[in-house]
């Protein structure tokens, strides 16, 4: 079973019913809040780029919004 879609099905399992999360290209679970903040979790061995390049992938990909879209870390 290839990597990526036994990610998709894990993060599937564990997050609660209803929550609409979005498996980035790396991997990495990327959950929409419904202030319209974004949270990526903490994931073991993941460095700072791989959180900022799940959150650009949830908003180019995710959200249909373009490369140059301005992203902002508020924690």
């Amino acid at each position: 079973m290839p990597r990526r879609l036994l990610t998709a099905l894990c993060a599937a399992l564990v997050l609660p019913a209803g929550a609409q999360a979005f498996v980035a290209e790396n991997g990495l679970v990327v959950e929409p809040r419904a202030d319209g903040s974004i949270l990526v979790p903490y994931r073991g061995k993941s460095g700072l780029g791989d959180f900022w390049c799940a959150a650009a992938d949830y908003v180019i990909r995710g959200e249909n919004r373009p490369s140059a879209t301005r992203i902002y870390r508020v924690s």
